[in-house]
């Protein structure tokens, strides 16, 4: 008999094999109970009977956690590999949710269609591929229900930090650069790609959530439809000078510069993106009360997670990493939080981000940046 790991995941105990395809990523643990704590959240719109749908199942885990601690009613789980599903299925028995979960084996794309054309409709659907999220993302909308969340990820990274900029424009439709603050840039542009699909079906994507952790980016929308309602006006370009680091933004309706105004320098234009806030505050602070059950590590993990998310809420659309600007005017790096305490003194507006440890929001420029940190010391 082939031999499996055993790992433990929330309230899930998951076999694993050791040499079949079976895909499970003990990192993306937290993002996925940012999924269960979304889909309770969810259940308090619809009722009891959600209904949620996983196209990429791998070893189940995602399914087998929103029935067991989301609640869901039924879940829709599908995977194109048959040793994923045969996995996926032990462990819904192993887990006792097994008559609430659907399997199938399909392509992913025929699997969300296959959801429309048989009026499923979720309430709840979670996109995660391998790679970009670009060529499903149409299909999902199409498959998920109004005012339901679509829940997508993005694990190329390398093209929407500006390594690999032509996979970006062929996936994504936008110019990448490699910048500081470019996971956050990154993130933009998949939200700002699915406002454009969405648009073109009189429909738009509200962002709820925006979640890096490290190795992959995760975007929760909610689907909504009106035509007059699309917010055209905030999808635009930042752009980053390489020589001095200002930035700035262009929405698509404005003047734009392909100079920096403060060196003259040309600048990297990066987009197109959306330029709106990547997380709901009203959504956000529901997270936190159904979260409030989750005690120790877990807990304040969560909780610190949730209160940065919440001071980027209405700040620009990019960050300052300190080290960075501290390489550049040559001093050591200082506190993140002194920094920020002096920025707001000066008048500014600054929070921390969770893109980076080390990393500032702020609607401060560059030079008066640079001016304080060495005050930090």
């Amino acid at each position: 008999m082939e031999r499996e790991r055993l790992f433990t995941e929330g309230s899930v105990k998951l076999l694993i094999p050791e040499k079949e395809p079976v895909f499970y990523n003990p990192r993306g643990a937290l993002a996925r109970t940012l999924g269960v704590l979304a889909l309770r959240v969810l259940r308090d719109n619809f009722g009891e009977a959600i209904i949620a749908a996983d196209a990429f199942t791998g070893s189940g885990i995602r399914a087998i956690r929103y029935v067991k601690e989301g609640g869901a009613l039924r879940v829709y789980a599908n995977d194109s590999s048959p040793f994923a599903l045969e996995a996926a299925e032990r462990n819904a028995l192993l887990n006792k949710v097994r008559s609430r979960i659907k399997f199938s084996s399909r392509e992913s794309i025929r699997f969300l269609w296959s959801l429309k054309e048989r009026e499923v409709f979720p309430h709840f659907l979670d996109i995660d591929p391998y790679g970009s999220p670009a060529p499903f993302m149409e299909a999902a909308l199409l498959a998920s229900r109004i005012g339901g969340y679509v829940y997508i990820t993005a694990t190329d990274l390398a093209p929407l930090c500006g390594i690999r900029r032509e996979a970006a424009f062929r996936n994504y439709g936008a110019l990448t650069a490699r910048t500081d603050f470019c996971h956050e840039a990154g993130a933009r542009i998949v939200i700002g790609t699915a406002q454009r699909i969405a648009g073109r079906h009189a429909s738009l994507f509200r962002p709820l959530m925006t979640y890096y952790d490290g190795s992959a980016l995760r975007i929760l929308l909610r689907t909504e439809r009106g035509r007059k309602d699309f917010p055209g006006d905030l999808i635009g370009f930042t752009a980053h000078c390489p020589r001095c680091k200002h930035r700035t933004c262009f929405r698509m309706k404005g003047k734009w510069t392909v100079r920096c105004e403060k060196c003259s320098t040309e600048l990297e234009i990066i987009g197109p993106l959306w330029l709106g806030d990547l997380h709901d505050r009203e959504f956000l602070e529901r997270l936190k009360s159904k979260a409030a059950e989750y005690d120790g590590r877990e807990g304040r993990k969560i909780a610190g997670l949730l209160d940065k998310m919440e001071g980027e809420i209405g700040m620009p659309p990019y960050y300052f990493d300190i080290a960075r600007v501290s390489d550049m005017i040559d001093v050591r790096t200082p506190s993140t939080e002194k920094v920020i305490e002096l920025l707001k003194r000066a008048g500014f507006r600054a929070s921390r981000t969770h893109f980076n440890g080390r990393g500032i929001k702020t609607d401060a420029p560059i030079s008066a940046l640079a001016d304080l940190m060495p005050r930090a010391l």
